[in-house]
C-alpha cells in the first residue's frame, strides 16, 4: 500500500513541551495506523505501554526529540486517542448507565471534541509537596508509560518473590517511581523503599492523591458529557476504553 493513502494530521502536545528536560517539538505530525501496526499491538507481552509507545513512534512523521514512551501520561494518552482519530475516525461508542433512573444506554462520543486540559505554570508548585505528619518535603516527577511498564514489572518480581505474602505492592511501586527526591536529598532505592514502607497512612494518602493529581492536570478530559433519553437528566461519564477503541465494529 502506498503511503499516500494514509491519513497524516497535525496536533499539538497538551503540555506544549514545556515539562521535559529534552527539548521536545509540540508539534506532532501523526499518520494512521497499518496492518502490521496492529499485529504489534495484538503481541503476546507484558511491556503493553511500550508495544503502543512503538505504535505511536512509528507513525510519528515529524521529529519530536524523544519517544513517546518517555511522554508524560497526558500527551502520551492524547497521543493515542489521536492516533485513534486518524486511524478510524472521531467517532467511538462506549456504554453507560445513567446514575438517576439505571437506563443503559450507547454514548456517540467525538474524541477529537473531548476537552483537553493544557500545561499551565501551576503545575511546578504541585510537584513538591510537603507531608502532613512527618512533614518531610517530596519532590515528585511525572509518570511515563515507561514507568508505568517498570511499575508492573517489579509487582510480578515482588510477588514472585513473595509468594506467600497477601500484600500489594502496587502503592509502594506507584511511590517510589514518582518521587525524586526528600528532603532535597536523593535517596538509594533501597532506602527510599524502607522509607515509604515506613511511612504514616496520612502521608501515603497524600502522595498518592498528589500524583494522581499531577499526571491528571495534562491531558484528555476523561469525564464525558451525557444526557439520559429516558429522564433527561445530565451526568458525567467516566471514558474507558473498550475493544472496539482500535477495532470499531462500523
Amino acid at each position: 500500500m502506498s503511503d499516500n493513502m494514509r491519513i497524516v494530521e497535525t496536533f499539538t502536545l497538551p503540555s506544549q513541551g514545556m515539562v521535559y528536560e529534552e527539548q521536545v517539538n509540540p508539534e506532532v505530525v501523526l499518520s494512521s495506523m497499518t496492518t502490521r501496526h496492529e499485529m504489534l499491538r495484538l503481541s503476546s507481552t507484558e511491556d503493553s505501554q511500550k508495544i503502543m509507545a512503538q505504535i505511536i513512534d512509528d507513525c510519528i512523521e515529524s521529529d519530536l526529540g524523544i519517544s513517546a514512551y518517555d511522554l508524560c501520561l497526558g500527551d502520551f494518552q492524547y497521543l493515542l486517542f489521536m492516533l485513534r482519530v486518524v486511524t478510524f475516525g472521531n467517532e467511538y461508542e462506549m456504554a453507560g448507565k445513567c446514575p438517576y433512573c439505571g437506563f443503559n444506554q450507547t454514548n456517540k462520543v467525538l474524541l477529537d471534541e473531548l476537552p483537553v486540559k493544557l500545561y499551565d505554570e501551576s503545575l511546578v508548585d504541585l510537584m513538591e509537596l510537603t507531608l502532613p505528619k512527618t512533614g518531610s518535603k517530596v519532590k515528585l516527577t511525572l509518570q511515563t508509560p515507561r514507568m508505568l511498564d517498570r511499575i508492573n514489572t517489579k509487582i510480578k518480581e515482588y510477588r514472585r518473590r513473595h509468594k506467600d505474602s497477601e500484600e500489594n505492592p502496587t502503592i509502594l511501586y506507584t511511590i517510589l517511581a514518582s518521587i525524586e527526591e526528600v528532603d532535597d536529598e536523593q535517596m538509594t532505592t533501597f532506602s527510599l523503599e524502607e522509607w515509604i514502607k515506613d511511612l504514616p497512612l496520612a502521608d501515603t494518602n497524600a502522595l498518592i492523591n498528589r500524583i494522581d493529581l499531577i499526571n491528571s492536570v495534562i491531558g484528555v478530559d476523561l469525564n464525558v458529557e451525557s444526557e439520559c433519553k429516558v429522564c433527561g437528566t445530565e451526568y458525567l461519564l467516566p471514558f474507558y476504553i473498550n475493544q472496539t477503541f482500535f477495532r470499531p465494529r462500523n
